[in-house]
């Protein structure tokens, strides 16, 4: 039986963050995942992420957020590939009482974040248009160091930098059973692998019910849309708080399309494995009706598709949490987690090694931070 000191369970986005935390330590470690790498069962792919700091979920958020966007830079420093590209997020309303607006402004204020507010009254119609591509909207909040996180990049770096650091990485073999027993996990695998390990963290995404049934967490279908659209080519990403809902968008990697997506509409799921592009019609057809009338004369075509799975915690706050025996759970993400990666990291290291002097020692010691 091989000894590690973890063993991360679940290699999406935060289990190979949690990897490469830990393995940047000098430990030995070791993950499972039941998918093959790169894979689409979850809600770690669909080429791009959405990244921001004046954050209108809650300004507890912003200062693990100003962490992570030093750290996203960092890794674009090591990485071969602009894992995050600075292009700028313009966050839009169609009414006065914005709370998205109203919340992304309070953390701004709050915490420093360089953002410009501007009406449409304070620019021509040109000027307007040419710099937002868009006329239908009166108020904006700009914040420039916004932009785009490119997933299946991400996970491709992380992957190899915790291969690089020691890590053994074990694709499309599933965790079969874990005891505890005498301070340590024993794992064993659909593989006949058995292993033991003094830690675990468990990073299950969509399949968190299944796992631990006691913590109260709900699966929700989304999915990633890609438009051909007239000529609406707009700069950098952004968002659009309508009556209709929360819309947002960014420039697709293929240079010919935009995605364009609602945020946390989706119908629940009793299990992950029951997403399909079928079930996503709903969805397609609130996307389309907001083109339609915020986007006119736009004549949208859907050109792609790809089912994408949300885990709504309590509040959708995240669950990052040590609880006995000896285990990190890391969950619940609520669909806003890809840009947290750098945080998971740092979660896993600290969970690992509590002792060590990191670089933001108390970064999750904040109430939004439920326990299970």
């Amino acid at each position: 039986m091989s000894e590690f000191d973890a063993v991360v369970v679940g290699m999406g986005a935060a289990g190979l963050s949690a990897l490469v935390g830990l393995s940047e330590l000098g430990l030995r470690v070791i993950g499972f995942d039941q998918y093959p790498q790169g894979h689409d069962k979850g809600s770690s792919h669909a080429d791009s992420r959405l990244f921001r700091q004046a954050y209108f979920e809650g300004e507890a958020y912003v200062p693990i957020l100003k962490y992570c966007y030093e750290t996203w830079r960092q890794w674009n420093r090591l990485s071969a590939t602009e894992l995050f590209q600075e292009l700028g997020l313009h966050l839009f309303a169609d009414a006065s009482d914005s709370t998205i607006l109203a919340g992304s402004e309070q953390s701004a204020l709050q915490h420093q974040i360089r953002v410009e507010k501007i009406r449409q009254s304070q620019l021509s119609s040109d000027d307007w248009r040419q710099r937002f591509a868009l006329s239908n909207f009166d108020r904006c909040l700009s914040e420039p160091t916004g932009g785009l996180l490119l997933a299946e990049a991400s996970l491709n770096f992380l992957a190899q930098r915790a291969y690089s650091l020691g890590a053994q990485l074990c694709y499309e073999e599933t965790v079969e059973h874990q005891t505890f027993s005498g301070g340590q996990w024993s794992v064993t695998t659909s593989r006949g692998r058995q292993v033991r390990a003094s830690r675990r963290v468990l990073c299950p995404g969509a399949w968190l019910p299944s796992i631990l049934p006691k913590v109260p967490a709900q699966v929700a279908l989304n999915a990633h849309l890609w438009w051909r659209l007239k000529d609406f080519q707009p700069r950098g990403c952004w968002g659009m708080d309508t009556e209709l809902g929360f819309f947002y968008g960014m420039p697709s990697l293929d240079g010919e399309t935009v995605k364009i997506n609602v945020h946390g509409e989706g119908p629940r799921l009793a299990r992950a494995e029951d997403a399909s592009p079928d079930a996503c019609q709903p969805l397609i057809e609130r996307v389309r009706s907001f083109i339609n009338r915020y986007l006119p004369q736009q004549e949208p075509q859907l050109v792609a598709i790809k089912p994408c799975l949300y885990t709504h915690s309590l509040g959708d706050q995240f669950y990052i949490e040590h609880f006995p025996p000896a285990t990190l759970l890391i969950g619940g993400l609520s669909g806003h987690g890809f840009k947290f990666l750098p945080a998971f990291a740092l979660a896993a290291a600290q969970f690992a090694k509590p002792d060590v002097a990191l670089q933001t020692p108390q970064v999750f010691n904040l109430p939004l931070f439920r326990r299970p």
